[in-house]
């Protein structure tokens, strides 16, 4: 089955705005990498929140400042906060239906694309 999904090269990109919509992956591991992307968030560990941008997580550093360390805003660390989100932020692009958690949608989405490529066999 692993070799079938392989050579089938069933994942691609299911975002919208994806600058590189068209590509296909027969390794569900790099389709995953190249989604989680889509979902990068800067993360809080003290807070246990997430920005969508840069500018709203250096914002957060200076509004909690007496309870983050000086160096939390220095550019490595901010860089190393930087990440998937945990959250899943859309429901199905194929189907109407939304998600508990990420890894949940990523099974999901997976088997859709899977059964599509399926489908489209001679």
């Amino acid at each position: 089955r692993l070799h079938q999904i392989h050579d089938l090269q069933p994942y691609h990109c299911t975002y919208e705005d994806c600058t590189d919509p068209n590509r296909l992956y027969g390794v569900r591991r790099e389709w995953v990498d190249h989604e989680n992307q889509h979902r990068r968030v800067w993360h809080c560990y003290v807070h246990e929140e997430e920005f969508e941008t840069q500018p709203d997580y250096m914002r957060h550093l200076h509004e909690k400042r007496l309870e983050h360390r000086p160096e939390d805003s220095s550019t490595e660390m901010v860089a190393a906060v930087v990440g998937a989100s945990s959250k899943p932020h859309r429901d199905c692009p194929f189907c109407p239906t939304a998600f508990p958690d990420v890894a949940t949608m990523q099974k999901h989405i997976r088997y859709h694309l899977e059964r599509l490529a399926l489908y489209a066999l001679p």
